[in-house]
């Protein structure tokens, strides 16, 4: 009962400009019905006379009219201005909101992906001069054919992030795939070797103090399927006097 009382009464101010228009064109009706009522030459006038006075007589009540149209217009527009500013201000903060969500969703992207991306390790093994001679039969090796030099580098690469999978290592200058891995897990290690080219490993035994680079790309995936590429460098050094060889091993940009 409380509510419908409540919304009687706001019907009633919301509609208090029609109501006080409706009641002054009642009484204006009434009153020119009273005038012509005691006016009994009214009925004798002609035709036109009839209507200019008509017309005089009902020229303030449409003048009224007029007014109070334009104040509700003008109501009417202020409102509108209202509701288009509170819309705005609504999607102002529906925009905020969203931006809001959005970057809450990539923080908690990136702290998932940082949690399980794997981080990886590297450290030179050694770096040997190895020689391998091809004997003119299989039942003897006192004679030879052919012999050929080569360094054989070795390092490891230790996983201490998260799990990967689909390790494929391949050589920046030519392409060529050294190695596949299919997973390595959580602190678990592998090692990898690869042998220089001739011309790099005569170089290492011939010259003072050289140092060879040879960089490889590291490509593999997170448990989440992203994909991580990585370059590296196996930097091989060498002493000519004292026989001492060396490989330092670290990412790249």
């Amino acid at each position: 009962m409380k509510n419908l009382i409540k919304k009687l009464i706001n019907h009633f101010f919301n509609n208090f400009h029609m109501i006080i228009m409706l009641s002054t064109t009642l009484i204006y009706l009434s009153f020119i019905w009273a005038i012509v009522d005691d006016f009994p030459e009214f009925a004798k006038l002609k035709l036109n006379e009839k209507g200019d006075f008509l017309a005089g007589a009902f020229s303030p009540l449409g003048f009224l009219w007029l007014v109070f149209g334009y104040i509700q217009q003008g109501q009417e527009l202020k409102l509108n201005t209202e509701a288009l500013r509170i819309q705005a201000e609504e999607l102002k903060n529906a925009v905020y909101e969203q931006r809001r969500l959005v970057e809450l969703q990539l923080q908690d992207n990136f702290s998932k992906h940082f949690s399980v991306e794997p981080h990886l390790k590297f450290k030179g093994n050694s770096l040997e001069i190895k020689t391998l001679r091809i004997p003119m039969h299989e039942d003897t090796e006192d004679y030879y054919i052919d012999e050929y030099t080569y360094a054989l580098v070795k390092f490891t690469i230790k996983n201490i992030g998260g799990d990967l999978k689909d390790l494929t290592i391949m050589f920046h200058s030519s392409g060529n795939i050294l190695n596949k891995i299919y997973e390595i897990k959580t602190d678990q290690q592998i090692e990898i070797n690869f042998s220089l080219s001739e011309s790099d490993t005569y170089e290492l035994r011939t010259e003072d103090f050289p140092i060879m680079k040879t960089y490889l790309i590291l490509k593999y995936y997170d448990k989440l399927g992203k994909e991580i590429v990585l370059k590296i460098c196996c930097e091989c050094t060498g002493n000519l006097l004292e026989k001492d060889y060396g490989v330092l091993v670290y990412e790249v940009n």
